[in-house]
């Protein structure tokens, strides 16, 4: 029998499950979560991350400039966050005033421990509910912190965001793995409730059966009944089948509301009768856009617009959305992370722009800072770019860069730096000498006609530059080179890090390990010093690294050079403020020109002045 949708105290969206508030307005909604709405005038939204320039969900941009984003955290209280923080695929709710939105909460479906995965079926399991992902459709998965299905095991702490299918299944259009440590703030599971005993104050979820003797239930007064769509708040993890509710929130929405609900039908009598993540929609006199009555079956996705009226939801438009095209996955803004054009990021998410009609500019423009439009398909964690469209036209920005010549080649007009390939421009400027004094071992300071890329870890392949200025420094002592990489081609003395010879002596040291872990793959940190007969650099320290070692975002290592302050300085070549820079192995006051450091931040700046806002700086010594 129909659902009852009284009043609207929470939002539920479960694969669809729209609730709308109060007031007039309209709410959208696909996301497998509850929420507690205002009663403000404006458009009450909720769907899936498709995409941004400003937001995009399912397929329609809002202008997110002054929008206040926070995310569900537990039943009690929303947690304070940042647009950075919403990625694609997630399910989001929020408010638009005059075409703009005013606030957005993240809501995840599930957040839990995997149990069994099944990569020939697609499925997973998390507390007994069934996950099942997709290849294609309009809202095909994403993943975050692992590649695809088949890299999830079994105990991985995973945050899964989705619609609810058919059999209740949680449809996912994004799963990340977590750390253990994200379920210190307790567990949550979404769905549909099956069956209620009010005597023993529980109910089942699937096979799960929830406790709720204990917890708040919303909103207040509302009995809980089979077929409602709930979100269940826990301390902690199932144990024997039973979890111990916290909170639990049930949808529930007034007659005469208003309601854009999106998501996939669960069960289908007729266009009279159809469900959506337990709504019942009566779509008889509703206009149809991308598609006809006859596409109406269960697993369909699509998008219903109407009013509430004896608890159905009477449909004036329906839209079927049945392939990606209908949401066009899509990204806008400045890029970051790069590393090639099959690998850098946009608003935080992977792209492969390598098979890409490029517009505005060449594949060879790619590169940190450059803006760019993006569209294409999600391929497990990955954004296959179908087009890039430069939204800026590309410009030259010359850099300045200080270092020893390495590997001089007089008739290509090459040389290098330890991270960085140089090529001579048809006409170079040379001050304090002449072409006849470029030599290996020789300190120079050149001017790029091209962007100088951020060095380390998040840029581990050799750029070329195209030299337009060389200075010739002074002599200085010998200093040592920093240079970190994953070791390929490992001999008994050797082995290459990008672009690099490395040679071990019997005077290096190892830490972090012994030089029995060496081995191909393995991220390394190596200080030493050129040598231009061997062509190598010969390694004084070699620092194994531990996958949990890695500095987290954009890192660069080697020695300072042009010191003004604590804010402006380079590393590697690499200019970057430590400002705010949390010191190990060392203090402030250790900053000079010359002294070998690694530091890890963000990039930041206007494009043209990139820099690295450091977040921590470690001296190696």
């Amino acid at each position: 029998m129909p659902i009852s949708l009284s009043r609207l105290l929470v939002c539920v969206a479960a694969a669809g499950l729209l609730a709308a508030c109060g007031g007039g307005g309209t709410a959208v909604s696909n996301t497998l979560a509850v929420t507690s709405l205002a009663t403000d005038a404006g458009v009450h939204i909720s769907g899936t991350v498709t995409g941004f320039g400003s937001v995009i969900i399912d397929g329609h941009e809002f202008d997110d400039g002054a929008a206040s984003v926070s995310v569900d955290t537990n039943s009690a209280a929303l947690a304070g966050a940042s647009l950075s923080d919403v990625k694609l695929g997630m399910q989001v709710e929020g408010r638009v005033n005059g075409g703009k939105l005013t606030d957005l909460t993240v809501r995840a479906a599930t957040i839990g421990a995997v149990g069994a995965v099944d990569v020939v079926a697609g499925t997973f399991t998390v507390y007994r509910q069934v996950v099942r992902v997709v290849n294609s459709g309009p809202t095909p998965t994403v993943f975050g912190g692992v590649s695809s299905l088949a890299a999830l095991a079994s105990g991985d702490v995973v945050e899964v965001h989705g619609t609810l299918g058919a059999d209740a299944q949680i449809v996912a259009t994004r799963v990340e793995r977590k750390s253990a440590g994200d379920l210190a703030d307790g567990v949550r599971v979404g769905g549909i409730v099956s069956s209620v005993d009010d005597l023993a104050r529980s109910f089942r979820l699937n096979d799960l059966r929830v406790d709720f003797s204990g917890a708040t239930v919303l909103p207040a007064g509302k009995a809980l009944a089979a077929g409602q769509a709930v979100t269940v708040y826990a301390k902690k993890a199932p144990i024997g089948g039973v979890l111990v509710a916290q909170g639990v929130k049930i949808a529930g929405a007034d007659d005469g509301t208003q309601v854009d609900l999106g998501g996939r039908i669960m069960t289908f009598n007729s266009v009279l009768d159809f469900t959506i993540s337990g709504v019942h929609v009566d779509a008889s006199a509703a206009s149809f856009d991308g598609g006809t009555v006859s596409d109406l079956a269960a697993g369909v996705v699509v998008a219903v617009q109407g009013q509430v009226s004896d608890g159905r939801l009477k449909a004036k438009t329906l839209r079927v959305l049945k392939t990606a095209d209908d949401v066009r996955p899509s990204l806008a803004g400045a890029i970051t992370d790069f590393v090639t054009t099959a690998s850098f990021k946009v608003r935080g998410a992977a792209v492969d722009a390598s098979a890409a009609v490029v517009t505005g500019g060449t594949a060879a423009d790619l590169g940190n800072g450059a803006n760019v439009k993006i569209s294409g398909k999600v391929q497990g964690d990955i954004l296959k770019a179908d087009t890039v469209e430069f939204t800026q036209p590309p410009t030259p920005r010359p850099h300045t860069l200080r270092g020893e010549i390495i590997s001089l080649n007089v008739q290509g007009g090459t040389f290098r730096f330890v991270n960085v390939s140089l090529r001579l421009a048809a006409s170079v400027v040379y001050v304090g000498g002449t072409a006849a004094d470029l030599a290996d071992g020789k300190r120079v300071e050149i001017t790029t006609s091209t962007g100088l890329p951020v060095i380390g870890e998040a840029n581990p392949v050799p750029p070329l530059l195209t030299v337009t200025k060389v200075s010739f420094l002074g002599e200085l002592a010998p200093q040592d080179s920093v240079v970190s990489g994953r070791v390929s081609s490992l001999n008994i003395d050797s082995f290459r890090l990008p672009g690099l010879n490395v040679r071990i002596s019997s005077t290096s040291s190892f830490s972090g390990g012994v030089r029995a872990d060496l081995a191909n793959g393995v991220q390394v940190l190596v200080t030493g010093s050129w040598n231009a007969q061997l062509q190598a650099l010969v390694a004084t320290t070699i620092e194994i690294r531990k996958p949990e070692d890695k500095p987290v975002g954009v890192t660069v290592a080697g020695a300072i050079s042009d010191l003004v302050s604590k804010s402006a300085f380079r590393i590697g070549g690499q200019k970057v403020d430590a400002t705010d820079a949390i010191y190990n192995n060392g203090t402030q006051a250790e900053l000079a020109n010359g002294v070998a450091v690694e530091a890890s931040g963000a990039l930041a700046g206007p494009e043209g002045g990139r820099y690295v806002k450091l977040a921590k700086l470690r001296f190696l010594k």
